[in-house]
């Protein structure tokens, strides 16, 4: 078992800072494509944080049973991400077998 109180990252302890790497992420390929000239960015990420909608994050839930389940979480996920302030979400609305 991890001890994540412990951990300890060159921003901060994990208690402060360990959910920000999927907003760096975004970030990093927001860069990058911006300085590639691209005005209209949107990258297809598995995760998000809080900031990450401002570069461009368009979260993905990846890979779903076919399942009602499944189909359940999906929208409690889709919901989450909203109340997140994550504007765009998608899902494998028909999953896999």
């Amino acid at each position: 078992m991890y001890d994540f109180d412990n951990y300890r990252y060159a921003m901060g302890p994990n208690v402060q800072i360990g959910n920000i790497y999927p907003q760096c992420y975004s970030r990093t390929f927001y860069d990058g494509m911006q300085a590639e000239g691209q005005v209209n960015i949107v990258n297809t990420v598995r995760c998000a944080w809080a900031g990450s909608q401002r570069y461009g994050a368009l979260v993905w839930s990846g890979d779903i049973h076919s399942s009602f389940e499944d189909f359940r979480k999906q929208i409690v996920a889709g919901l989450h991400m909203g109340m997140a302030g994550i504007p765009w979400w998608t899902t494998d609305i028909g999953g896999f077998g």
